[in-house]
């Protein structure tokens, strides 16, 4: 079935408009899919015990990010089994990081680093502003080349594969997770590890057809949106990313 970017001659032409101001060539799609294994002690001060628990996930995401370096991103992370997609939207605290020449090769690597952070979360209605701690430190990095793209007619530089691991750590030494209570805490401490692995490949047919109405973040809702519906998916509202 043909995807309603080529069934909507009228939006797409506001959309050429929209994208006529900016940088050709800018946005890519890219798609893959990222392991989690969670790992976390729990102790709460109304059972006097300490819970050790593990928990493994794997998510299929879609992501579009500047080739250009700028700071604009969605991410599209789909539920199969209830044929659902959280679409995250937002700015990230920068974009990558551009080594050329990479060992003398002519080649040249893009480092996403936005990971690299350290902040405090408030529990809403309980104890201060800064009742859980976290910090998220990795990367993502690939090779560019250039990739030819025939209906949009000129070739963009990208990474054709972009993979990395990051560590995400959450802890409190007054409140442990309790899933009995609303809130979802109570008096305690916890102490959370996130593993994570994440491997994306460049979509080139998707990434044809957002620089073929004009390359922007804008585009390349509307390509990934029209292409996940007609795949049958429900799009929901997701949480911005914590960078």
């Amino acid at each position: 079935m043909k995807s309603q970017f080529f069934r909507a001659p009228a939006l797409i032409g506001l959309l050429l408009l929209a994208g006529s101001a900016t940088s050709v060539a800018e946005y890519v799609a890219i798609k893959g899919s990222t392991s989690i294994r969670i790992d976390r002690l729990v102790y709460l001060d109304s059972t006097g015990e300490t819970r050790q628990e593990r928990e493994n996930q794997k998510l299929q995401q879609y992501a579009l990010y500047s080739s250009l370096g700028g700071t604009g991103y969605a991410l599209y992370t789909v539920d199969n089994k209830n044929k659902l997609v959280f679409k995250s939207t937002g700015e990230l605290s920068a974009g990558y990081t551009f080594f050329p020449n990479v060992d003398d090769k002519g080649q040249g690597l893009e480092v996403h680093k936005q990971f690299n952070k350290s902040w405090a979360t408030d529990i809403p209605d309980l104890g201060t502003d800064e009742d859980l701690w976290n910090v998220k430190c990795g990367s993502l990095r690939g090779a560019r080349r250039l990739v030819n793209l025939r209906e949009a007619g000129f070739q963009i530089e990208a990474a054709p594969k972009l993979s990395g691991n990051f560590t995400h750590t959450i802890c409190s030494n007054a409140f442990g997770i309790d899933p009995s209570v609303t809130e979802g805490y109570s008096p305690g401490m916890f102490f959370q590890e996130d593993s994570v692995k994440s491997n994306f490949k460049l979509d080139v047919k998707l990434t044809d057809q957002i620089n073929f109405l004009g390359g922007s973040l804008i585009n390349g809702i509307f390509v990934m949106d029209n292409f996940l519906t007609d795949k049958g998916f429900v799009i929901m509202a997701g949480p911005p990313i914590d960078f």
